[in-house]
């Protein structure tokens, strides 16, 4: 898996909140489920240590499942974690895909996404991804034949390369919930303010 329990530089962390316009409180109207922050921390071997007070406070007492978060926070969190944890982003994506397939397996979102067809699950996508964030959206550019395009629209530097792909590690545990086999997502296009993805499955 990857974990390496010993590190505790924080450099990813600081990196990020260095970048925004105001830290840690940039972006308060963009919001995330707190389901998935409480999956990444039940999957580490102990605590994140030295993290700023919002933080360790998320991880002292993480909010309900149902729960709204700022993402500036969730971002920072997965960058912390990765710092601390894990030898390569590489390796966290993979608990973060595990953590995702988890999240939607629970009585609260197996409804949203067992039920439904891959075709269908992407066609809804943009009205589904407010099931999860608040603040950014989601626009569908193509659904065919086992393929699709999502862009997300997100504020300039809200998501890091790491958030990024753990968004389409997200993509891909939906889909994969939905009955598809051999699910593969990529980020096809970047921009400053908007992301696309292309989903390809059998």
């Amino acid at each position: 898996m990857g974990v390496d329990a010993e590190r505790s530089s924080h450099r990813r962390l600081e990196e990020y909140v260095g970048a925004l316009p105001r830290g840690l409180d940039s972006f308060p109207e963009c919001q995330i489920k707190a389901g998935f922050c409480r999956e990444l921390l039940a999957a580490l071997p102990r605590a994140p240590a030295g993290l700023p007070a919002p933080l360790a406070d998320l991880v002292a007492a993480p909010p309900p499942i149902s729960s709204w978060i700022p993402e500036v926070h969730h971002q920072a969190l997965v960058e912390a974690i990765v710092d601390e944890f894990y030898d390569s982003r590489d390796a966290y994506l993979e608990v973060a895909y595990a953590c995702q397939r988890r999240l939607f397996s629970t009585r609260i979102y197996a409804p949203l996404l067992q039920l439904v067809s891959p075709e269908r699950l992407l066609r809804q996508a943009a009205k589904r991804w407010g099931n999860f964030h608040r603040g950014t959206s989601l626009e569908v550019l193509e659904e065919g034949d086992h393929v699709a395009q999502l862009r997300v629209l997100h504020p300039p530097r809200l998501f890091t390369r790491t958030g990024l792909r753990s968004l389409g590690s997200g993509f891909r545990a939906a889909v994969d919930a939905s009955r598809a086999q051999t699910c593969a997502v990529e980020i096809c296009a970047r921009h400053l303010g908007s992301t696309t993805f292309e989903i390809r499955w059998s």
